[in-house]
């Protein structure tokens, strides 16, 4: 097994509105000494491929898409959804392992 962690980013880019449409959506935000929420978009188990979309953080009423580290399956999401998060935070792992 090849687990790689799913890190909170120094720097995350909100989330475009394009109903409405604002020059902050243009600004990476800063998450250190910040606290957020995570909202998965991907379930245990589930297959994922390396930059796709498997959660929604958000941070001061921001929100942000985090995309996959690595492709393989996320076994473990060590903050629930709805769950706080802090800057570094693992938020889950995914296995890498090559399956054939």
């Amino acid at each position: 097994m090849s687990l790689v962690p799913i890190t909170v980013p120094d720097l995350l880019m909100p989330k475009k509105d394009l109903e409405n449409p604002c020059s902050c959506q243009d600004r990476p935000m800063e998450t250190l000494f910040k606290r957020g929420l995570v909202f998965w978009i991907k379930s245990t188990g589930d297959v994922v491929a390396k930059s796709e979309t498997i959660c929604e953080l958000e941070i001061e009423k921001k929100t942000a898409l985090l995309d996959a580290p690595a492709s393989g399956i996320l076994v473990e999401r060590r903050i629930e959804d709805g769950g706080a998060f802090s800057h570094g935070d693992i938020l889950g792992y995914i296995d890498s392992t090559e399956r054939r």
